[in-house]
């Protein structure tokens, strides 16, 4: 048992109904009472409170009414988790650092979440933290009590043009949680604002990417128990660029790639959004020489995301603003869209056994860009390396150490047949 729950055993209980001040709890256990008095989930109550069915509710500063009956409630399930297409015109960077529930309350309104769940278009987030509440009464077990200038704590508060909304936010679902927690802000702001007061138990759940929503409404307002669940529902939210499909035709005048590391390639476009473009920054970034920067600035021209200035396309802002979940297969749509990807491809799809082996591949290389054998040799390394890369993401496309081969229909996966529509 730990010193806290001890402490609590010096507490003498009364009745169903007692009142304790913060100086009695001081007196009779030593210890602070703001951390004796406040107890979010039924689990971490003493035991002399949790064994004999009472719980505790702040009524004015300093004082606290100990109750005997239901102050805590079990979630209800929120069904099967459906998708949700973010609403964000790009990724949200700063989003990926630390796991608190006013974080991820704060995703779920930008990216439309939250509104979507509550079938409000419009919403603006106008309340967050600390407040002392207005005068209120309340009938809990059959006793009337009177609640004034205690402490109220809001994780988010949104005013939309028919309602406002409060979140109480929690990572992690929970087993029950403390009705003042919704109870109490209801009140309050049912005072302030002649709108409707709608309170939502809002968790997120981390190792499932999960955002679940309960809306609740306690009817009548002035009856302190178990509320009416008015909805319920879980969400995964996903990325919406999803790239139409295009034919793989557009053609190029620029020097042919000699850059083997596609995936510094796929850096690039970012550093040009910054003004960090050209062959002596990349040398100093990425530790080679400054003409191997050129040919990664080539590399990245030759695939349409920047220009001849060295500042972005068109494709190549498109390209920065797509999720990361995205920005790999449409990085792989412009690599197939070069002349000798194209050229390579085919004779894949026309090969009897579709496979190209490492001399054939130089062979379709030195044909598809007029190179000489032994240049064309060397440019293959870096067709090689990016189909490699490619095939990640697209398991239709199989490299080997002997070369490059498709997947057949016949021992190909549903999701392998789908890839080789791409083509």
């Amino acid at each position: 048992m730990s010193s806290l729950h001890q402490a609590w055993e010096k507490v003498p209980l009364e009745g169903d109904l007692q009142s304790i001040s913060a100086d009695d709890i001081r007196r009779l256990t030593g210890r602070e009472p703001r951390l004796m008095m406040k107890f979010d989930h039924s689990a971490t109550l003493p035991p002399v409170l949790r064994d004999s069915g009472r719980f505790i509710l702040p009524l004015k500063n300093g004082f606290y009414a100990i109750i005997k009956g239901e102050g805590y409630h079990r979630p209800e399930s929120c069904g099967p988790v459906q998708e949700f297409p973010r609403k964000t015109q790009f990724e949200l960077k700063t989003t990926s650092t630390g796991i608190s529930e006013m974080q991820h309350l704060d995703i779920a309104f930008n990216t439309g979440l939250l509104g979507h769940f509550l079938g409000e278009a419009t919403l603006y987030p106008t309340i967050r933290g600390r407040k002392r509440s207005p005068q209120f009464k309340l009938q809990v077990a059959g006793h009337e009590l009177e609640v004034e200038g205690v402490q109220v704590e809001i994780d988010g508060g949104f005013e939309g043009r028919r309602s406002v909304t409060l979140v109480e936010a929690k990572i992690g679902e929970c087993e029950d949680f403390h009705l003042r927690q919704l109870y109490y802000p209801v009140r309050f702001w049912a005072q302030i604002t002649q709108k409707q007061v709608r309170s939502v138990f809002f968790t997120y759940e981390p190792s499932e990417e999960v955002y679940r929503f309960r809306e609740y409404r306690f009817d009548p307002i002035g009856q302190y128990g178990s509320p009416h669940l008015v909805k319920a529902a879980a969400f995964r939210i996903i990325p919406t660029e999803e790239p139409e499909f295009e034919p793989i035709l557009s053609r190029r005048d620029c020097p042919f790639p000699q850059a083997d590391r596609l995936d510094k390639i796929a850096i690039i476009p970012f550093l040009a959004a910054e003004g960090v473009c050209s062959p002596q920054k990349l040398a100093e970034i990425f530790e080679f020489s400054t003409r191997q920067g050129r040919y990664y600035l080539d590399a990245c021209r030759a695939l349409g995301l920047i220009d001849q200035k060295g500042e972005l396309t068109r494709e190549g802002d498109s390209y920065i603003r797509s999720s990361p979940e995205v920005r790999h297969r449409v990085l792989c749509r412009f690599v197939l869209k070069l002349p000798v990807m194209q050229e390579i491809l085919s004779n894949l799809l026309l090969a009897p056994d579709r496979r190209l082996n490492r001399k054939q591949l130089e062979k379709v290389v030195q044909r598809a860009t007029s190179l000489a054998p032994a240049t064309a040799a060397r440019r293959s390394q870096t067709v090689w390396s990016w189909l490699c890369w490619v095939s990640i993401y697209c398991p239709a496309l199989q490299s080997t150490g002997a070369g490059l081969e498709l997947a057949t229909e016949a021992h190909a996966s549903t999701d392998t047949r789908q890839q080789l529509q791409l083509f």
